[in-house]
């Protein structure tokens, strides 16, 4: 019996699949918009069929859900609702107009 190799992804390589900073690849994970990775000798990896099967419903999912960390029966954010969350003043922060590109990038 063969096992299929693959190759375990890493924050950079996530990072640039979603073209985002490896920062953001973590602030994903601590919001639980992305699933978290799994430590080996002191890196973390994610395995390329979670990781894959994750941006797939991402992408397809057509809702916006919101969870609360209170309630783990509730769905976890997605990446675009956590994206698309209203602005909390008139003008656009930084960090805002850059979630607003990134947003844009990933649609198209």
């Amino acid at each position: 019996m063969s096992v299929a190799a693959f190759t375990p992804l890493t924050k950079t390589d996530i990072a640039t699949i979603l073209q985002v900073t490896p920062r953001t690849i973590e602030n994903f994970v601590n919001q639980g918009i992305l699933p978290p990775p799994r430590a080996i000798g002191g890196r973390v990896f994610w395995h390329p069929d979670i990781f894959y099967t994750w941006l797939d419903s991402t992408l397809r999912d057509t809702t916006s859900h919101q969870s609360t960390p209170d309630d783990p029966d509730s769905p976890r954010p997605t990446l675009s609702a956590t994206l698309d969350a209203p602005s909390k003043g008139a003008k656009k922060s930084a960090v805002e107009r850059s979630q607003a590109r990134q947003r844009n990038k990933l649609m198209f």
